[in-house]
C-alpha cells in the first residue's frame, strides 16, 4: 500500500524530508549499543537510514516505493523495495520503524511485529514510532490500521525488556497537506 497515493505529492515529501537531520528516536536508539546489523522498515528518504550508515552499520532499508532509491546510494545501505508483508526478514542487531508500520491493516501489523522480535539477534534493539489512541485517524480514514495506547504496546511487545517508551501529541499536517492531530508513541526494547 502506498501512504501517499499522490506521487507528485509523496516525492515532495521525500525531497523536503531527504534535507532534515536524523530524527530524535534514531539518536536516541542508536545510544544503546553497537550495532553492526540495522533494519530500516519504512525508511522513506532515507535521513534515519543514512545515519546509521555513517555510523558503521550495515543497513537494510526497506520501502514500499521505489523513489526512495533516487534518496539514499550511500555505502553500507541496501535499499530493498518491497511491503514489508512480503519482506523476508534476516537477523539484525536494530529493527527501525518509524511511522511505518501504521499503514498495515492489523492482521499485517501484528505479523510484523512479531517478526521484528524474532529477527532480532539476542541483546538487539527496536525502535518504534507508532500513533496512539489521540491520533486524528483514529477511527476514520486508517479503516483497519492499528492505534496503541501504552500498555497495549507493552503487551504487543512482552518478551522484549522496554528501555523506554514516550508519548507526545501536536497539531500540524500529514504529507497530504490535510490538518492532523498527531499522536505518537516512541518505543525502545530490548531481546
Amino acid at each position: 500500500m502506498s501512504w501517499v497515493a499522490n506521487a507528485a505529492r509523496r516525492n515532495k515529501y521525500y525531497r523536503d524530508t531527504a534535507k532534515e537531520p536524523p530524527s530524535e528516536l534514531v539518536l536516541k536508539t542508536l545510544q544503546y549499543g553497537n550495532f553492526k546489523t540495522a533494519l530500516d522498515i519504512g525508511c522513506g528518504s532515507g535521513a534515519d537510514t543514512k545515519e546509521m550508515a555513517t555510523r558503521g552499520i550495515t543497513v537494510t532499508a526497506v520501502d514500499v516505493n521505489s523513489e526512495i532509491k533516487e534518496y539514499i546510494h550511500e555505502k553500507g545501505i541496501d535499499v530493498v523495495i518491497s511491503p514489508i508483508e512480503n519482506f523476508t526478514f534476516g537477523k539484525y542487531d536494530l529493527i527501525y520503524a518509524k511511522s511505518s508500520l501504521v499503514f498495515l491493516v492489523k492482521s499485517d501489523f501484528y505479523k510484523a511485529v512479531g517478526n521484528i522480535k524474532d529477527a532480532l539477534n539476542p541483546g538487539g534493539i527496536c525502535a518504534l514510532r507508532l500513533w496512539g489512541q489521540n491520533h486524528s485517524d483514529n477511527n476514520s480514514t486508517k479503516g483497519d490500521a492499528v492505534f496503541v495506547n501504552k500498555e497495549s504496546l507493552t503487551e504487543l511487545l512482552s518478551g522484549l525488556d522496554i528501555l523506554e517508551i514516550s508519548e507526545r501529541e501536536k497539531d500540524g499536517a500529514d504529507a497530504n497537506g490535510r490538518a492532523i492531530h498527531w499522536h505518537f508513541i516512541d518505543v525502545i526494547a530490548k531481546k
